[in-house]
């Protein structure tokens, strides 16, 4: 996947190694088991607000406490209505 080499592209140029957990990963597989311990998570936000709700109500629950959350996407795509989201969720 595109998205998946520019993701390695990136972190290998400001010298970050990526755990396996973040590459190819089941997006059927259990979120918590994907979340559990994490301290930094990469998001493209949906348009779906609840959608948007969901994931960070998992970040909350199974992220490490100190989680960095990276939300982004075009600027058109994104609508303050996702940072009151975010924002419940912490």
């Amino acid at each position: 996947m595109l998205g998946e080499q520019a993701l390695v592209a990136n972190a290998a140029e400001v010298g970050v190694d990526l755990p396996a957990s973040v590459l190819g990963h089941d997006p059927y597989a259990d979120p918590a088991a994907l979340l559990a311990g994490a301290q930094v998570v990469l998001l493209r936000p949906t348009w779906s607000l609840a959608a948007l709700e969901e994931v960070a109500q998992l970040v909350a629950a199974h992220a490490d406490p100190a989680v960095h959350v990276v939300a982004g996407g075009r600027d058109k795509h994104m609508t303050p209505a996702m940072n009151a989201v975010a924002v419940r969720s912490s």
